[in-house]
């Protein structure tokens, strides 16, 4: 657990850190906090890494990853910190569609804020309709977390109403179907 002093200069620097990325671009989708760095995920998949802590009203220059993932939207950014790694997943790729799947991707992250790609997974939308057979054609993700202790990943999308719980290696364990009246337009998971 983070004590008072750091946890106040951690909500500073996703505040600062927030405000700037307003500045620069309307989409951010998700952030995590990663050791001594605030990453931000932009809808075509770049990533912003801004350090902590965030002293005052500095400005913070953020490192900008861009060009490692395929060309898509991305709204799902979540962290695997046994692995130390970030996970992305696209919502809408053009490859994706054809192949009833959706793609994600791994990012090595270390010490200095450096953003790499790793490897890449897919969920295929056919294996999770063997087990939920409402489930869409295509999969419209827009969040996404892993439990560690059991090393699931649950799979937020807003748009096709459920949450997809999956084994470590992204194949499909079960849907949580949820209604409109229940939540309206749920945007986050952790």
């Amino acid at each position: 657990a983070l004590d008072n002093a750091r946890e106040e200069i951690v909500n500073l620097a996703i505040d600062a850190s927030a405000t700037l990325l307003k500045r620069e671009f309307d989409d951010a989708d998700n952030k995590r906090l990663i050791e001594d760095f605030l990453d931000s995920l932009k809808s075509n998949g770049d990533i912003y890494s801004f350090p902590i802590p965030y002293q005052g009203e500095q400005i913070v220059e953020a490192k900008v990853f861009n060009n490692l993932v395929d060309k898509g939207e991305y709204e799902s950014l979540g962290i695997d910190t046994v692995n130390h790694r970030l996970a992305i997943l696209c919502k809408s790729c053009k490859g994706d569609r054809k192949q009833n799947q959706s793609t994600g991707y791994f990012m090595d992250y270390d010490t200095k804020g450096t953003v790499t790609l790793g490897s890449s997974f897919v969920i295929n939308s056919e294996k999770v309709r063997e087990i939920y057979p409402n489930f869409p054609k295509v999969f419209n993700p827009s969040a996404i977390t892993k439990r560690n202790s059991s090393g699931e990943w649950y799979i937020l999308s807003s748009i096709d109403k459920l949450v997809l719980v999956t084994d470590a290696d992204f194949n499909p364990k079960g849907v949580i179907p949820f209604s409109r009246k229940m939540y309206e337009q749920p945007e986050g998971i952790a």
